[in-house]
């Protein structure tokens, strides 16, 4: 029941209805809140096919324990904000089988992705995360707005709409669109926890999201 929250739980609504799915149900809640039971039976007395977590890993996890703890078996898929260590940590054996999406990926078979990794293994001794793919990828782009654009905030923001196919770790090639100003075709990388992993999902993880 954030800002964050509404918001996403209202772009959900909306592309999940575009796409022939019914929500039953859609419960906020404080992110100090610690217990979920009650909120849990009430969406499963609704009979749904699945639950949908717009969550932090924190409370992901915890919702998802109190969940099993419930005899809720449901499918449960979150948003990409559960992807971290953290929520196997905290979410044990419980999470093993939740779904979420990320951009980036280190397992991801890519070859840009894979050569980003072993060079970042190589030179800081542990995994990247999507923050050291992002902050990468940024810096690469930023040197292509200078130098397209020169030396000055002006240029580079002139500069920015008007790059094409840039070399990036996480968007495979990056291409801004005018209007929106966001990257096109963002990849999303679908992943499910397994074994206390994560890993991904099926044969076919790596898809463009219009």
């Amino acid at each position: 029941n954030t800002d964050w929250g509404r918001a996403s739980k209202d772009v959900f609504v909306k592309a999940a209805a575009a796409r022939g799915a019914t929500v039953v149900a859609a419960e906020g809640y404080q992110p100090t809140d610690k217990d979920f039971r009650a909120t849990l039976l009430r969406v499963r007395d609704t009979k749904p096919d699945a639950l949908v977590l717009i969550s932090y890993y924190s409370d992901g996890a915890q919702i998802v324990r109190q969940a099993r703890a419930s005899g809720i078996g449901l499918p449960i898929v979150a948003a990409s904000s559960v992807y971290s260590p953290k929520f196997m940590e905290l979410g044990g054996e419980a999470v093993n089988g939740v779904t979420t999406n990320t951009s980036f990926f280190p397992g991801d078979p890519n070859p840009e992705v894979q050569h980003f990794v072993r060079s970042f293994e190589a030179k800081y001794h542990h995994q990247p995360d999507a923050f050291n793919a992002f902050a990468y990828d940024a810096t690469i782009i930023a040197a292509y707005a200078l130098r397209s654009g020169g030396l000055d905030r002006r240029g580079v923001r002139d500069a920015l709409p008007k790059l094409h196919d840039v070399p990036s770790v996480v968007f495979g090639k990056a291409t801004f669109d005018p209007v929106t100003r966001r990257v096109i075709g963002v990849k999303s990388v679908n992943l499910v926890v397994e074994n206390g992993e994560w890993a991904l999902l099926g044969s076919k993880a790596a898809v463009a999201a219009k």
